[in-house]
């Protein structure tokens, strides 16, 4: 069985690249948006090298509880599609 996980991150990337290394698995797919909010720098760095991680690249500044964070769940699912 294929998983795909969607997640919505703008703090810890080490907490982040944690989870990710515990869902390593070949039918394990992990898509991630970094609000816009957001320097992305310090999550590219410690996630590029894990394999089936996919990084939203329309990146939306969400605000907690509001409809941006609808809007980048469907960022997300766009990406998913596309893959």
């Amino acid at each position: 069985m294929t998983f795909a996980y969607l997640i919505l991150a703008h703090t810890n990337p080490k907490q982040l690249q944690r989870l990710v290394r515990n869902l390593q698995s070949e039918d394990k797919f992990v898509f991630i948006h970094i609000d816009n909010k957001t320097d992305e720098t310090p999550f590219l760095e410690l996630l590029t090298d894990y394999k089936n991680v996919f990084f939203c690249k329309r990146r939306i500044s969400v605000n907690w509880g509001g409809f941006s964070m609808v809007e980048a769940t469907v960022s997300l699912m766009k990406v998913l599609k596309a893959y």
